[in-house]
């Protein structure tokens, strides 16, 4: 993973950060909570990495929030727990209908995505 190419996602994530904390009051500094993933995991040093250099470049601090993956961080967004969240896009879709690991929950329609940040495929 290059510096360049997470910059390059960090700006679509910066984007919607700054976003959400220009309807916040008019603290000086905004805190964008992201959930990630176990902390020995892709997830966690992924967002670790681009909270540190989106923090750096924009003045935004970012609380990167160790959790238990995709299905935790659907149920954090949904509730209003954390303002970003890293997901896999098969798990999106199972909340998103109720089924797999939603089906005894139910549907979750509370969140949205706004980038892929990378190719995630199974052999």
């Amino acid at each position: 993973m290059n510096k360049k190419w997470i910059t390059s996602i960090g700006a679509v994530l910066l984007s919607a950060a700054l976003l959400a904390s220009c309807s916040a009051s008019g603290a000086a500094k905004q805190t964008v909570k992201l959930a990630t993933g176990g902390n020995t995991g892709t997830y966690y040093a992924f967002g670790t990495a681009v909270g540190q250099i989106l923090g750096e470049k924009s003045g935004v601090s970012f609380n990167i929030q160790s959790t238990g993956a995709s299905k935790a961080n659907i149920q954090l967004i949904s509730a209003k727990e954390v303002n970003m969240a890293i997901v896999q896009n098969d798990v999106m879709d199972y909340a998103f209908n109720g089924t797999d690991l939603f089906a005894t929950d139910g549907a979750v329609k509370g969140f949205s995505a706004m980038a892929g940040l990378y190719p995630n495929s199974r052999k």
